[in-house]
């Protein structure tokens, strides 16, 4: 089990800070991310980083691995349009799926975008 868990923050592409270096697996959605950014970034973060990157005006979004959890990457799904990002882990023994997800606000896009990313299932 995880010893801390942080669900999802919002950030302001002008202020980034350092992320808590006390939580394992952070998620960071409206990261306004660009490929040119990627290695001042990683120079500030010492543990692995998976993006997915928007434009510098909306989207992306961005998991951020604490340097010493103890994991395995089994398969990504990296959205390109900066929207999502599903990550099948091992996090110390343990099975995991992680999905980063920066969601459309209105309600059609949600269901276009919904109904055609991902499978939904329910019980019969």
């Amino acid at each position: 089990m995880l010893e801390a868990f942080e669900t999802s923050t919002n950030v302001n592409p002008y202020s980034h800070g350092k992320t808590k270096i006390g939580y394992c697996v952070t998620f960071l959605q409206e990261t306004y991310s660009t490929p040119e950014i990627i290695n001042e970034w990683k120079f500030q973060w010492r543990g692995e980083m998976i993006l997915s990157h928007g434009s510098n005006h909306s989207r992306g979004v961005l998991v951020l691995f604490n340097e010493q959890l103890q994991y395995e990457t089994k398969n990504t799904v990296i959205d390109g349009e900066g929207r999502y990002i599903l990550l099948e882990m091992t996090i110390q023994e343990s099975p995991s799926l992680l999905l980063n997800l920066c969601a459309l606000t209105k309600l059609n896009e949600q269901i276009v975008f919904f109904s055609t990313n991902f499978i939904c299932c329910s019980k019969s």
